[in-house]
C-alpha cells in the first residue's frame, strides 16, 4: 500500500491508468520525478523510458547547441542523451564555452572559458600566465602571478539561458601552493545594458574567496558571485564580475605611510577610494590604540578609521586622569605623549612663593605650573619606554609660554636619560645648553613657537629599540649661576617622534 494524495491507494491502482495519462503526468514533471516514478508501475516505467518524455526534459534548442561542439555525441535515446549532458559537459565554439545540463531540473548550464574572460593585465606575462591544467575541461587555465588590482568579468547572452529560471553566478577556480592577499574580494552581476559599473560597484557584495569557496565534484573550487532571473530572455548579456581593486590596492596604502598615502590618493580614483578603507587607517593607528583611548573620558565617535586617525592627530586626549595627554604625528602615526606639569618633578614646585598652580585657557590641562622665583630651577619628566612607538627616533621637548617681565631664563641646561642605565651624573657631563627666551641667533639650542600658540624647546633625543629600557627621563635646570628666575608657564614635557 502507497498513498496517493490524502487517501491510500492500491500499487496496481497505476496499472490502470492508459499510458496517454501517465505520459501527461510524467511530462509536468522533472527528470528527477520522472526517475523515481519508474517503481510506481511497468506502464510508468515504460513511459519514462521514452525518447517523447525524454526529449521533453532537454532544451528546446539542444540539438542547435550541440551543433556547435566538434566532438559528436552518439547517443541511441533522448534518455542517454540527457545524462550524458549532465555528466559530461560539452565545448562549443571552439573551446571558449562548455555546455551542459542541471540533472535535476534540465536546465541550461554554461561555463565560461578562462580565455574568453575579461581579465585585467591578462597579456602581461608578469601578472597571468597561460597553461594547460591536466583537470580542466578548457585547453588554457589562467594562473596569477601577481597584480595589484584584480578585476574578473564574463558575461553571456540572456537569450542562450532556460527562460524565467534564478540563475547563480560562479567563479571556478584552485589555489596554488603559493597563494597570499586573496581572502577578500568584492563581486558584482548585472544586466549590461541597464547597469554601469559604476552604479553596480556600490552594491557590490564582499565574499571572502577562500574560506567561503565550496569544494566541486569535479576537483576544483567554486565561490558564489551573485543572483539573477533570466526572465524572457531579453535582457542582452549579464555579466559577473570578481574585483579586489579596492582591498588590494588598501593592502599596498597600507604598507606606505599616512602621507604617502594622502599623495597617492590624488592619483587615480582607484587610490582615492582606496585610501578611505578602515583597512589602511587602522594599520596606522598603533596596534594599542584601543586600550590608550580607553583610559580617556574623551568621547570619540569617529565614524571612520580615517576620521579617529586625524582626530588623535589633530585633538590630543587625556589619560590617566587628565595626567598626560596622547597624539598622533600626523606624517608617520607614531604615538606622541605630553606629561603634565603636575607630574613633573619640580624643584620647590609645592611651595606657592616659588611656584603657583592655575589653570590657564590655552593648556590642553586643568593646571599649568606658574614660575614665580627662583634661584634653582629644575625640573624633571619621565615616560615608559614600553609607551613610545618601537623602533622610533623621539625628541623631547619643553612646553611653555612666557609672561611680559620674565626675566632669568637666558640659558639652561638639558639631557635625556635611561634612568636604568644612567645616572644623573653621567647624563650631566653631555648636557646640552638651551636659551628659553631667545628664538633667533647663534650659539643654544632656540625656542619655537608651536601651532598651539605656546612655545618649546628641545631637551634630547633618543632611540626607543623595543621599548625594554624602562623609564626614560627629561631634564631641564639651571643651578649652577643662581641667579633669580622668574615668568616662566610650563604645561608639559612632550615626547615625539622626530
Amino acid at each position: 500500500m502507497r498513498r496517493f494524495g490524502h487517501s491510500i491507494a492500491p500499487m496496481n491502482y497505476f496499472e490502470k491508468l492508459p499510458e496517454g495519462c501517465i505520459f501527461e503526468i510524467i511530462s509536468r514533471t522533472t527528470p528527477a520525478d520522472a526517475v523515481k516514478s519508474t517503481i510506481l508501475s511497468t506502464g510508468f516505467k515504460f513511459v519514462a523510458k521514452s525518447d517523447e518524455i525524454w526529449g521533453r526534459f532537454l532544451p528546446s534548442d539542444y540539438q542547435k547547441i550541440i551543433n556547435r561542439s566538434k566532438l559528436p555525441l552518439i547517443c541511441n535515446t533522448k534518455k542517454e542523451l540527457f545524462f550524458s549532458l549532465c555528466d559530461s559537459p560539452i565545448l562549443l565554439d571552439s573551446g571558449r564555452l562548455s555546455f551542459f545540463i542541471d540533472k535535476h531540473s534540465g536546465k541550461k548550464c554554461f561555463m565560461i572559458a578562462a580565455r574568453k574572460l575579461e581579465i585585467l593585465g591578462s597579456d602581461d606575462i608578469h601578472s597571468w600566465q597561460w597553461k594547460k591544467h591536466h583537470e580542466s575541461r578548457f585547453s588554457k587555465v589562467a594562473y596569477l602571478h601577481a597584480v595589484l588590482q584584480l578585476d574578473i568579468r564574463g558575461k553571456i547572452g540572456t537569450k542562450m539561458l532556460s527562460l524565467k529560471t534564478d540563475y547563480t553566478a560562479y567563479l571556478v577556480f584552485k589555489l596554488a601552493r603559493r597563494s597570499c592577499e586573496l581572502e577578500y574580494a568584492n563581486s558584482i552581476i548585472r544586466f549590461v545594458k541597464y547597469e554601469s559599473d559604476t552604479e553596480t560597484e556600490e552594491q557590490a557584495n564582499t565574499l571572502k574567496l577562500v574560506t567561503s569557496a565550496k569544494l566541486r565534484g569535479d576537483g576544483w573550487m567554486e565561490v558564489e558571485l551573485g543572483h539573477f532571473n533570466s526572465k524572457d530572455g531579453s535582457d542582452g548579456p549579464v555579466e559577473a564580475r570578481l574585483f579586489e581593486m579596492k582591498h588590494c590596492l588598501s593592502e599596498i596604502l597600507s604598507f606606505t605611510s599616512p602621507e604617502d598615502t594622502a599623495r597617492l590618493s590624488t592619483s587615480s580614483r582607484g587610490f582615492n577610494s582606496a585610501a578611505k578603507s578602515d583597512v589602511v587607517w587602522e594599520k596606522f593607528l598603533p596596534s594599542d590604540y584601543q586600550n590608550i583611548i580607553s583610559k580617556s573620558k574623551s568621547l570619540l565617535a569617529s565614524p571612520s578609521m580615517k576620521q579617529l586617525y586625524f582626530s588623535l592627530c589633530d585633538s590630543p586626549i587625556l589619560t590617566d586622569g587628565g595626567k598626560m595627554s596622547f597624539s598622533l604625528d600626523k606624517k608617520t602615526g607614531k604615538k606622541c605623549f605630553m606629561v603634565s606639569a603636575r607630574e613633573l618633578a619640580i624643584s620647590w614646585s609645592d611651595t606657592p612663593h616659588y611656584w603657583a598652580w592655575s589653570s590657564h585657557p590655552d593648556s590642553r590641562f586643568s593646571e599649568v605650573a606658574n614660575l614665580r622665583f627662583v634661584c634653582w630651577l629644575d625640573m624633571r619628566g619621565k615616560i615608559e619606554t614600553r609607551l613610545l612607538s618601537k623602533r622610533t627616533n623621539y625628541a623631547v621637548y619643553l612646553v611653555f609660554k612666557l609672561k611680559s617681565g620674565y626675566y632669568g631664563l637666558e640659558t639652561a641646561n638639558t639631557f635625556i636619560r635611561f634612568v636604568d642605565r644612567e645616572s644623573d651624573n653621567e647624563a650631566e657631563e653631555r648636557a646640552s645648553v638651551v636659551s628659553l627666551s631667545r628664538q633667533e641667533g647663534p650659539g643654544e639650542n632656540q625656542s619655537k613657537r608651536r601651532d598651539d600658540e605656546w612655545m618649546e624647546i628641545e631637551m634630547g633625543k633618543f632611540f626607543n629599540d623595543a621599548g625594554e629600557d624602562g623609564d626614560v627621563e627629561a631634564r631641564l635646570m639651571e643651578v649652577r649661576r643662581l641667579s633669580a628666575k622668574g615668568g616662566l608657564i610650563v604645561q608639559g614635557i612632550e615626547f615625539r617622534p622626530e
